[in-house]
């Protein structure tokens, strides 16, 4: 591997094979990171290889906004409001997909109207 290549991060492979790693030991948002990285390092990759990355972040951001969402659920269980409401808001950001997003969006909604009533009840004491 040539010094730029280790002073600039690697190469297309090299960054994939990473992000494997790192998603595969839970460290979904790093991999996320690197397989980004990867799609700006494209010069001269197969088109195959690069869908293929592109398929596999998408999968990895459902993966950690289905964690964020996970999260936020036992941070709401405990109380711990604004924290989930932080987090549900970020899995919905981040998400890839749709399915996922609008799940987080629907916590979000949930949350809120939970919140609206909570404020009305206490304007009628």
């Amino acid at each position: 591997m040539s010094f730029l290549k280790k002073l600039f991060g690697g190469d297309f492979e090299g960054s994939v094979k990473k992000a494997d790693g790192l998603a595969e030991a839970g460290r979904l948002g790093e991999a996320v990171l690197e397989l980004s990285e990867a799609l700006g390092r494209t010069k001269g990759v197969e088109p195959e290889r690069i869908e293929a990355a592109r398929e596999r972040l998408a999968t990895i951001k459902d993966e950690l906004s289905r964690s964020h969402v996970e999260e936020g659920r036992r941070l709401l269980s405990e109380g711990e409001l604004e924290r989930a409401l932080d987090l549900f808001e970020t899995a919905a950001e981040a998400a890839s997909s749709e399915e996922v997003a609008e799940e987080a969006r629907a916590l979000i909604d949930n949350l809120e109207a939970e919140d609206a009533r909570l404020a009305l009840s206490l304007i009628h004491i």
